[in-house]
């Protein structure tokens, strides 16, 4: 098979193989769907982040402000973090004071930006 220009195939990651064929050897799409995440009142945007975080980690974070609908970490092909995440928090003012606090906190040696990321209201 021929790809475009400057365009080359590479290797899946061994948890992502196993993923595929867990859900193909379940009778399923090899790639499911996640499931729909609960939205909140608010969404923060957490940039900076270390990029050795996982959504359990972001999702400790914020858990001590209110509840955490969802963390949405954006990772690459790879599965690995490109640093900045979406965090719903179901109370508007528990996501604004996880703002006020949290932003510019040093984490690992880097100093996270936590700002308004989308207001559902």
């Amino acid at each position: 098979m021929t790809l475009r220009n400057g365009w080359q195939f590479e290797d899946l990651p061994e948890n992502k193989m196993n993923e595929i064929k867990a859900n193909v050897a379940a009778g399923n799409s090899p790639v499911q769907a996640r499931q729909p995440k609960k939205k909140g009142a608010i969404t923060v945007f957490v940039g900076n982040c270390p990029f050795d975080y996982v959504e359990n980690d972001i999702q400790e974070m914020f858990a001590v402000f209110g509840e955490v609908c969802s963390v949405n970490l954006v990772t690459n092909l790879d599965g690995s973090s490109k640093g900045f995440a979406f965090v719903e928090m179901e109370d508007k003012a528990a996501g604004e004071k996880a703002i006020n606090e949290l932003h510019e906190t040093e984490i690992n040696g880097r100093s996270i930006n936590v700002a308004l990321g989308g207001d559902r209201n």
